[in-house]
């Protein structure tokens, strides 16, 4: 991804996906799932990938159900 104007920090957005996940958001935690399965801005731990996404599922994201799958 081409970012403009700034520098990426997948540190920075683990972070503020960790933030957004504690806030309650779906979409925090289906993101934070996705960086712990692929090492993004945070150590690879699949064991905490799989443990971030069934919150998700039962919450109705067909997205995160399919990368829970995928697991």
């Amino acid at each position: 991804m081409q970012v403009i104007g700034t520098t990426k920090d997948e540190e920075k957005a683990f972070q503020c996906y960790l933030k957004s996940a504690e806030g309650g958001s779906h979409e925090g935690k289906n993101n934070i799932g996705y960086c712990y399965s692929n090492g993004i801005g945070t150590i690879k731990d699949e064991e905490k990938a799989f443990l971030k996404h069934p919150i998700v599922p039962e919450g109705g994201d067909s997205d995160a159900q399919f990368i829970l799958g995928a697991l």
